[in-house]
């Protein structure tokens, strides 16, 4: 069934989420090699500063519900297509099954978690608006089709603001729905 939708916030819910932010302690979390990693910590931090001193949720909110919005239930995630019976012959072909393959190597072993213990980081996640953060800049930097640096990380900067990636990560969290998320991979 799908219904209507309106985004409403309750201050106080946006009072927990900023002190939490700010309890946030960096000291904790060592850069254990960038992007190569999880989540590039510089970018995290970046990210997290605009949250602190720039982002005006409130603004979003007006924005977003200019639109409609709707709710429904919807349980897809990671979904990869390909025939049992059809064996790559061309060149792009090959290129394009060796470059899924690598992808879905690379990439599924949040899938092992949310099929196995998708309420563990529901409860991770849900409790640590910096935590859900660097979850989701994560999957944009490793999943969006963005540019290189020197080094090899993606240039998450270059195709996002802090207010997009923030409005989407705010999207999960202000709602909780991040503890619900996590669920999609789980087995019945």
């Amino acid at each position: 069934m799908v219904t209507p939708y309106t985004i409403d916030i309750p201050d106080e819910r946006l009072a927990a989420i900023m002190a939490k932010i700010e309890a946030y302690d960096w000291s904790q979390l060592p850069d254990a090699g960038g992007w190569r990693s999880g989540v590039g910590i510089n970018d995290l931090k970046r990210l997290v500063t605009y949250w602190q001193d720039s982002y005006d949720w409130r603004k979003v909110e007006r924005r977003l519900n200019q639109l409609p919005n709707f709710m429904t239930d919807l349980d897809i995630n990671m979904v990869s297509i390909l025939a049992e019976d059809v064996t790559p012959t061309t060149p792009e072909e090959k290129d394009l099954i060796s470059r899924r393959n690598a992808i879905l190597d690379w990439e599924t072993g949040y899938n092992h978690e949310q099929e196995t213990r998708p309420q563990t980081l529901g409860v991770a996640m849900a409790d640590s608006p910096v935590g859900a953060a660097g979850w989701i800049l994560e999957k944009f930097g490793q999943w969006a089709d963005l540019t290189k640096r020197v080094d090899g990380s993606p240039d998450i900067w270059s195709k996002f603001s802090e207010e997009e990636l923030l409005t989407n990560i705010m999207l999960y969290v202000a709602p909780s729905s991040v503890v619900t998320a996590t669920l999609s991979g789980e087995r019945p």
